[in-house]
């Protein structure tokens, strides 16, 4: 089972004040019949492109594409990431 995705502000001790921490679960690739997705743990950054900084992964997980498209039609899978 998958945790739902989360962001969270950690205190830390000074200098460094806090640490925003947040979860995405994003589409990898996709074939015929199935959309794979992992779930990321990133670190708010302002220092790199993007502003995030991926910390961890889980392992890929697949969804039936028809379910998918079926139960939440008004997403799409975006064959550019």
């Amino acid at each position: 089972m998958h945790a739902a995705p989360f962001h969270k502000s950690l205190k830390l001790p000074e200098p460094f004040c806090s640490l925003d921490v947040f979860s995405l679960v994003e589409a990898v690739r996709q074939t015929e019949d199935e959309i794979f997705f992992r779930q990321r743990l990133y670190i708010v950054n302002e220092y790199v492109s993007g502003g995030k900084m991926l910390l961890r992964q889980t392992s890929e997980y697949s969804v039936e594409k028809a379910w998918f498209e079926d139960c939440l039609p008004e997403l799409t899978f975006d064959k550019e990431r």
